[in-house]
């Protein structure tokens, strides 16, 4: 169904045809999967394939739906804090650590390389000193 045609997207996505799989997204995806399309982004995409968080960025702005791109987002700091709470963070867990490293360069890029701000509310900072 829908979730298949969502997975060929981003399966198939490159820079050459990022408009026209935007114009497919719009025609197949209804807003009531937009929690389940960020969290596969974010979780299946975006932890573990730091190269394409570029062409992801430009794909969820290519889109123009404030809806999932707020979703994104919200997806983005749901994960990164159960990876900062998770215990075995400070064990030698090296994939947890990496899918950190991979949301916070991309949660980099969709907040502080736009100019927006990464709020405290959104993810408190100074509790993690």
């Amino acid at each position: 169904g829908v979730q298949d045609k969502i997975l060929f997207i981003f399966n198939n996505i490159s820079q050459d045809n990022i408009n026209q799989k935007a114009e497919e997204w719009l025609e197949i995806v209804e807003q009531q999967f937009y929690p389940w399309a960020a969290q596969y982004l974010v979780t299946e995409r975006v932890c573990i394939e730091p190269n394409f968080h570029q062409l992801y960025l430009q794909f969820v702005e290519t889109l123009n739906t404030k809806e999932y791109a707020s979703q994104v987002l919200t997806e983005t700091y749901a994960n990164i804090k159960n990876l900062l709470k998770s215990p075995s963070m400070n064990a030698s867990n090296t994939s947890e650590k990496t899918y950190l490293k991979n949301l916070g360069s991309f949660l980099g890029l969709y907040t502080l390389g736009r100019n927006k701000p990464i709020l405290q509310i959104d993810l408190d900072l100074k509790s993690l000193v």
